[in-house]
């Protein structure tokens, strides 16, 4: 009877798909601007940031921001490495600098070129993306940070490793980006002139974890409903094989 418990237990576990767990610091489903993350952390928002629910990746909304003075925040409390910020991105138009997340002053992700580079603010610039971001497209991005000078970017669920210590690129040299204060969306610091024109719907911050560590497939649906990711999906068909094998063999024999 052990032996079935066991696979059901199998079962089940593999069917929670990846979404809001104790890792997650901060989730923001793009339908409100209320924490839904077990920890309910207070989040502000500025100027005309709103929900929309004509555009968005997931759910019922996203949030708008126009460019001019547009953002949310809450403070991050001390992060813990590592840690990972993640997102989906739409671009309406390319500003100067269209910065979308940022930390505390100077630390900031924008787009440049139709490319999203991480800057320190000044001419600094630590990374440069490979992907050409293109308008009115949604983008799925990820930032883990695995110390406070060292992580990678993900574009689509595609690596690109980031080099804080690059004089060749400016960098940030052994800065790196702060540990503590506010965390932006939608421009950095709280500046009104270089903000997003566009949409981020599905932000989530987590603390103590590096979601991801090498490409992967992008989320399907909202971290809110999530699904069973193919390697789940194959526990799963294992545990019930096992469960049901099991339950015949034990038939036959008279046993139950």
């Amino acid at each position: 009877m052990k032996k079935y418990f066991l696979c059901l237990f199998i079962v089940c576990f593999s069917l929670l798909g990846e979404g809001i767990d104790s890792y997650t610091d901060l989730y923001l489903n793009g339908e409100n601007f209320i924490d839904q993350s077990t920890y309910h952390r207070s989040v502000s928002t500025y100027g005309n940031t709103q929900v929309v629910n004509n555009i968005y990746q997931f759910g019922n909304g996203s949030y708008r921001f126009d460019g001019t003075g547009d953002f949310v925040y809450y403070n991050i409390g001390t992060v813990t490495y590592p840690y990972t910020v993640d997102f989906w991105l739409r671009v309406s138009s390319y500003n100067s600098y269209n910065t979308f997340w940022g930390v505390e002053s100077k630390n900031m992700l924008q787009i440049q070129g139709q490319k999203i580079i991480l800057s320190s603010g000044t001419s600094s610039v630590t990374h440069r993306s490979n992907t050409t971001i293109n308008l009115n497209t949604w983008y799925h991005l990820g930032l883990v940070m695995t110390s406070q000078t060292s992580g990678s970017l993900f574009i689509n669920g595609q690596k690109e490793t980031l080099n804080f210590n690059s004089s060749s690129t400016g960098g940030y040299g052994t800065q790196g980006l702060p540990t503590t204060g506010n965390m932006f969306f939608g421009t950095y610091d709280g500046w009104t002139e270089y903000g997003l024109n566009g949409y981020i719907d599905e932000i989530r911050v987590s603390k103590g974890i590096a979601r991801w560590d090498s490409n992967f497939v992008v989320p399907g649906v909202s971290y809110q409903n999530p699904v069973p990711e193919p390697c789940s999906l194959i526990l799963s068909c294992i545990g019930l094989l096992l469960y049901f094998r099991k339950y015949f063999l034990f038939s036959k024999k008279g046993k139950i």
